[in-house]
């Protein structure tokens, strides 16, 4: 036993494992590699032995002079194992690591090579092992002892950190004989004994029965770390005290069929530490060590000497708080106290000050102080959260005697605990963990105690865990307003994520409290899927409350209802909370309605860790305050928003497949809303409308149709607008600045279409503003914007600074996504966009009256004509759908909202739009009812509606009236003649009109004549002009016509060469001048290079153009190779004919996309009207 004590001493001298460093000194050649020797034992078992060598170095080595073998843990990161029977390889006279195993269990020792070579370690040579391998060193000590199927066997420590220690010469004896039954079917419960400050893991508990006659004293500043000899036990042949290891040399024996163990922690000179962290560590390594399902519940005896039983008590508090430790708390069948200073010592006073005059941290010695508040807080909490459980306080009655002083280091008022049983024991404080045999007075008093525990142990872990298992599978407090609705669909994912993220309890979750936050816009579904969860959390929660939070004082009464419930009061919300978070039960708590952005709901969220909320709002803001998650409610996907609109209309399901485009046509009209599938499906099943009507009643009807109330199972609000309108009010209210510009962009957004929106078009219109803002609002041409049209502007775009700062826009606009009236998407490479749910657009249009709607469309209109630029081509596209929603308005409507030659400017305006878009029939339809609401003739032109005539010249042109067109620009061109020099460029603009008009209805030479003059009359204008380029352009078109190639080829490359120069790759106008340029090509018969260009102009636009674009036929593949392959074939002029046919099939269509890029539709675009004060639009267009 002596020289296995030295080897438990070499084991354990360090609670912590950490790396030596390495000593810059000459190492010796190594011997490495693996050596691996197997056999068979007597029994017919096979064995191996393995060793594996690495290089030691001889600092090292240094470490083994005093105590051969007496090492700490920290060797094993640089010391390769080896075996026993390997021993006589290593170099001469060095060091070995032995090591053995039997079955799936195993132990390992640090030894010198004489050491490996005693007699009870050859015995493992002989191949007596079922299996021998190196282990990993450890810092538990552990001692079991085994006698069932007269087995003894080494514990389960195979790289951990207990290490299982029993009688060596009785467990190699008895494992020969071939015992190997498994360990655990033996144990039934475990003992395990944690040190105090300071302490040594193995002297500790160890007292010397035959003391020396005389014995240096300690020093005082040691004594109150309690530090030990650690030097190890004599070996054999040496004289010295007996020592008594009383878990080992008593417990072991007596208790058969139990794991006992001590716990190792660092806690005296040198180290920094905490209570908690001690305390966490234990519960984690006594937790590593009861993974199987038969360690969880096996009965738990713990015994702490002084620090040792804070460390106890600490770790049993947190493991009430958190989930992951339930089992280990649960299985504590008692505890005995060993003098733990509840209360602190005044020892602990000067101990301090020792400990910092020679530079230790004196933390613990800190918390150890007499009457610390921390220590009494501590008790406090144990004895409430513990108050069932079994324990004994013992307490000295003995001064230590420190040779300069004799004190009471832990008093008896320290060392018990209100109301439970405390013994005292005759000794020290250092005595009371350390007895001389089973004949000790102490130990007898001790026994009975830990006897006691252990009988009762497994009835009374039995009884916690199925109270436990019981508790789980009921509720006994449930505040929520109304049950689950049956027409509740989709959502499971998200329900999913809800439930696992709230039943999450790893380590980084389980102290604190767990807030999950769903936000949306209203009416999307977030309370139905509150409800949703906490049905199906019910019975994993003593309590589910529900707060409704739309205001303070709902919020508050329903506070205090929620602590009524369990029996306890309260005046005021902060009361309520405290309560909650004291609570030892597991609660749920919702939180609904949390929508108000000016209010701060941290204030309503509990402190602790007991319980879990869920938040929800349609604040995104609100997201800041999850700690386990957060979702965004958006509309359910198509199938889901069908099968839920068709369930509320009581239609059968096997009728659903012959309703199913009726009902997709309705989902997709609303915007897949929650609670609009819901009441469509309602008045549906009321009777009020058929399935495939209800698209046009909504039409007609939708403000009735969206504030339909169901008379059964109402929403909150009861209808949709309803949900819309809640919010709005929380900004009417409001006196800030914000809330009034986020009500006012509401109504501007309101007026135009709820698809995405550039937002860059503030900015454009900001900056428009500025160059108009000096035009005289009185003698204004028609077709220009002038200063009326920026003063109407709303505040919040400050068109009076002096740079554009979108700061009050942008946080209206924040305003609004945060109430999720409004979505912000930032498209990579794009510009930002505003978009809103088409519901919700709906409503913000209807709750306006009349007034305010004219204004705010007027306000709409002119931030939107102001805005109108030609500069890129794409924003047309963005542009034209909100374009429409202005013009639904109708024409006598707006003229009724202000000056009519500001409302034609707006409109004249939006017809270039629709002119980009080739909305030809729609642009037609606009021009009618401005000339039937001012009462003028379609065929006489005047000068005071000179532009509108202009427009509708262009616009009989896109429809195919040729003659039609022709006639009205003859008429327009002789007013201007008559009022404007021959130079004037608008002037020039109705001729190169005319000329246009002349080449469409073949009068080429009339045409050329004309087109001529005006390209003279522009020679003093910039060569990158684009007036003087389209113009260019157009006389090279009426060239071709006329048979001339060689001057359309030479005037044609020219401006092929400066819009090369000065415009992107994709952009139309220079994609045109491409075409024309090649279409010269191919009528002066240079067919390779018009094929080449050609190609070229047809590979751009297909790229630029959607794939399935209606207008393919122009720009598809098709088109390249009909070119080269009927060129081949001698087809070539039918090709083209085939391609105009195309193009006029997609005019005709009224595309609004290829068409408005294909050849016949680029020159029927007007010059002058289109091109309105800027340059580009010509460009761009013809």
């Amino acid at each position: 036993m002596k020289l296995l004590d030295l080897l438990f001493v070499a084991f354990t001298l360090s609670g912590v494992s950490s790396a030596i460093p390495t000593a810059e000194t000459k190492t010796l050649e190594p011997i490495t590699g693996t050596i691996v020797s197997r056999g068979v034992t007597e029994n017919g078992e096979p064995y191996t032995i393995t060793s594996d060598f690495v290089d030691l170095t001889d600092a090292d080595l240094a470490l083994f002079e005093n105590y051969p073998g007496n090492t700490t843990s920290v060797v094993e990161k640089r010391w390769g194992p080896g075996a026993s029977g390997n021993c006589n390889q290593w170099y001469s006279a060095k060091y070995c690591y032995c090591g053995g195993a039997i079955g799936n269990r195993g132990d390992s020792y640090w030894g010198s090579q004489d050491f490996c070579k005693k007699i009870l370690f050859q015995k493992f040579r002989n191949g007596s092992l079922h299996h021998i391998k190196w282990l990993p060193t450890v810092k538990i000590e552990y001692w079991v002892t085994n006698s069932c199927n007269e087995d003894r066997s080494v514990g389960n420590n195979c790289g951990d950190i207990f290490l299982d220690l029993i009688d060596w010469c009785e467990w190699e004896y008895l494992t020969a004989k071939g015992g190997h039954h498994k360990y655990n079917d033996c144990l039934q419960f475990s003992i395990v004994g944690v040190q105090g400050l300071g302490s040594h893991p193995f002297f500790t508990w160890v007292k010397k029965v035959q003391a020396p006659e005389s014995k240096p004293r300690r020093k005082f500043v040691d004594k109150l770390w309690t530090k030990k000899d650690k030097k190890a036990p004599e070996q054999e042949g040496q004289s010295g005290p007996e020592e008594f290891m009383w878990p080992r040399d008593l417990l072991v024996p007596l208790f058969t069929n139990a794991r006992v163990a001590t716990y190792s922690y660092k806690s005296g000179k040198g180290v920094k530490t905490t209570l908690r962290q001690l305390a966490e560590q234990f519960l984690n390594i006594l937790s590593q060590h009861r993974q199987k399902p038969d360690e969880r519940r096996r009965p738990l005896v713990l015994i702490g000497h002084s620090l040792g039983g804070l460390v106890i008590q600490q770790a049993l508090v947190i493991a009430a708080l958190n989930r992951d430790f339930q089992d280990l708390r649960l299985s504590v069948s008692g505890i005995i106290f060993l003098g733990a200073p509840f209360q602190g010592s005044s020892a602990a006073v000067l101990g301090k000050r020792l400990a910092q005059a020679v530079g230790d941290d004196p933390s613990l010695l800190e918390l150890l102080q007499k009457d610390n508040p921390n220590l009494h807080s501590l008790s406090k909490d144990f004895c409430d959260s513990h108050h069932e459980w079994d324990f004994v306080c013992f307490y000295e009655d003995t001064d230590a005697d420190y040779s300069l002083i004799k004190t009471r280091v832990v008093t008896a008022s320290s060392a018990t605990l209100s109301g439970r049983r405390m013994i005292f024991l005759h000794t020290d404080h250092s005595g009371l963990n350390k007895f001389s045999g089973a004949n000790d007075e102490n130990y007898a008093l001790v026994l009975p105690e830990i006897q006691r525990m252990v009988d009762n142990g497994p009835l009374m872990v039995t009884n916690r865990f199925k109270t436990k298992e019981d508790e789980a599978t009921r509720n006994k407090h449930w505040l929520v307003p109304r049950g689950v609705n049956r027409l509740f669909t989709g959502r499971s994912e998200i329900i999913d994520r809800i439930r696992e993220a709230l039943q999450d309890d790893d380590a980084q979750h389980s102290e604190k409290l767990k807030v999950f936050v769903i936000t949306g816009l209203g009416g999307m579904g977030k309370t139905e899927i509150c409800l949703q969860v906490a049905n199906m959390l019910r019975e994993e929660f003593w309590g589910v409350f529900w707060i409704d939070a739309d205001s303070e004082s709902t919020a508050k009464n329903d506070f205090i209802s929620a602590v009524a419930a369990f029996g306890s009061s309260a005046e005021s919300i902060d009361d309520a909370l405290r309560l909650l978070a004291n609570t030892k039960h597991r609660w749920l708590l919702i939180l609904d309605n949390a929508d108000d952005p000016e209010f701060n709901y941290q204030a309503y969220l509990p402190s602790g860790s007991r319980g879990v909320v869920v938040v929800t709002s349609r604040i995104y803001d609100c997201c800041q305050y999850s700690t386990v998650g957060s979702e965004v409610l958006t509309s359910l996907d198509i199938g889901l928003s069908k099968q839920l609109l068709l369930r509320a209309a009581n239609i059968a399901e096997e009728l659903w497949p012959s309703v199913d485009q009726q009902a997709e046509d309705i989902a997709k009209l609303i915007g897949s809303h929650t609670l609009a599938l819901i009441q469509a499906g309602t008045y549906v099943a009321k009777g009020y409308s058929r399935l495939d009507q209800y698209p046009e009643v909504y039409s007609k009807h939708r403000k009735r149709l969206l504030t339909y109330r169901p008379s059964q199972a109402r929403s909150r609000y009861g209808d949709v607008y309803a949900t819309f309108e809640a919010s709005a009010h929380v900004l009417e209210c409001s006196e800030s600045e914000d809330a009034k510009d986020a009500l006012c962009l509401l109504g501007i957004l309101s007026v135009l279409h709820s698809s995405a929106l550039p937002l860059q078009m503030f900015e454009n219109a900001w900056k428009r503003s500025k160059k108009v803002i000096d035009v005289s609002d009185t003698g204004t041409d028609l077709s220009s914007l002038c200063r009326w049209h920026a003063l109407q502007l709303p505040e919040l775009m400050a068109v009076e600074a002096n740079e554009w700062d979108p700061y009050r826009l942008n946080k209206a606009i924040y305003l609004l996504v945060s109430l999720s009236f409004l979505v912000r998407n930032n498209p990579a490479g794009e510009p930002p966009t505003l978009s809103m749910h088409p519901l919700a657009h709906a409503w913000a249009k209807d709750r306006q009256e009349l007034a305010q709607q004219g204004q705010t469309w007027m306000s709409t209109a002119c931030i939107f004509a102001l805005s109108f630029t030609t500069d890129e081509y794409s924003s047309h596209r963005d542009h034209l759908l909100h374009w429409q929603s202005l013009l639904s308005i109708g024409v006598k409507t707006a003229f009724s909202l202000g000056p009519k030659p500001m409302v034609i400017s707006i409109f004249l305006t939006c017809g270039r739009s629709l002119v980009l878009h080739r909305e030809d029939s729609k642009l037609g339809t606009l021009l009618h009812d401005i000339f039937g609401t001012l009462g003028i003739k379609l065929d006489t032109p005047s000068i005071e509606y000179l532009g509108i005539y202009k427009a509708y010249a262009i616009s009989l042109s896109l429809l195919g009236d040729i003659s039609g067109s022709l006639q009205l620009q003859i008429q327009i061109a002789k007013i201007q003649d008559k009022i404007l020099p021959s130079s004037h460029y608008k002037r020039l603009i109705s001729q190169h009109e005319l000329g246009r008009a002349y080449r469409e209805s073949g009068e080429v030479e009339m045409a050329i004549e004309i087109l001529e003059q005006v390209v003279e009359a522009q020679e003093s204008l910039p060569v990158t002009s684009s007036r003087r380029l389209a113009s260019q352009g157009e006389l090279v078109r009426a060239y071709n016509a006329n048979g001339q190639a060689d001057k359309a080829i030479t005037l044609m490359e020219q401006v092929v060469r400066v819009r090369d120069d000065i415009l992107p790759v994709t952009d139309p106008a220079r994609l045109t001048s491409q075409y024309e340029l090649a279409s010269a090509y191919l009528n002066g018969g240079q067919v390779e290079k018009s094929i080449e260009i050609f190609e070229h102009v047809v590979k751009i636009e297909e790229d630029a153009i959607a794939y399935n674009s209606p207008c393919a036929a122009c720009t598809s593949a098709r088109a390249r190779t009909r070119i080269s392959e009927r060129w081949a074939s001698g087809k070539v002029n039918r090709d083209l004919g085939a391609r105009s046919e195309d193009s006029r099939r997609c005019v005709a269509n009224n595309s609004p996309c290829a068409a408005c890029i294909s050849a016949r539709a680029r020159t029927r675009i007007s010059y002058g009207w289109a091109s309105g004060e800027g340059d580009r639009t010509l460009g761009a267009c013809c």
